[in-house]
């Protein structure tokens, strides 16, 4: 659990947003991170938010369990990279040795206080954004589109989904 008093208040914080909302999450045993499950109409993964109190910042991780495989790497680096260019907050990455993709936030606090205001844009832009594109990386995994036809299918249909919190 969380040490120093810094650490402390910054963990509490985003726990607090968490149980505020009745969102069921667990908590590492030893460090500062925060995670939940979660579903939408187009797939199902594992959020983390882990505090960094030495240099402020809060980070999201939204990861997705499906791994993509080696031949379909590069075509998924092509969606990651044509969706990371339309995208305001946040970025996909691709891990090339397991092919696991993940979608990032976060935040640099500086001297301000983390505050629900702060954790929500955070948290939403990461589910939101994964929720959006979860399928076209399906359709980028299976080959049934390109890239550029899986992410033209996604700036069509940008933000009609809907989550269930586990």
């Amino acid at each position: 659990m969380p040490g120093n008093d810094d650490e402390g208040a910054l963990f509490s914080a985003v726990n607090d947003y968490f149980l505020s909302r009745a969102w069921p999450i667990s908590q590492h045993d030893t460090l500062p991170i925060v995670r939940m499950e979660f579903a939408t109409d187009a797939t199902e993964g594992t959020m983390f938010v882990q505090v960094f109190p030495d240099r402020r910042r809060v980070v999201t991780y939204a990861v997705l369990p499906e791994r993509v495989p080696d031949d379909r790497r590069v075509p998924m680096a092509e969606l990651l990279t044509r969706a990371n260019s339309a995208l305001s907050i946040g970025n996909f990455e691709l891990n090339f040795e397991d092919g696991e993709v993940r979608f990032r936030t976060s935040l640099d606090l500086g001297d301000t206080d983390l505050t629900d205001e702060l954790v929500d844009p955070l948290v939403q832009a990461c589910l939101v954004t994964v929720g959006d594109h979860a399928g076209a990386i399906h359709a980028v995994i299976a080959g049934s589109q390109t890239p550029e036809q899986a992410i033209e299918t996604v700036w069509q249909q940008a933000s009609r989904v809907d989550f269930d919190f586990r």
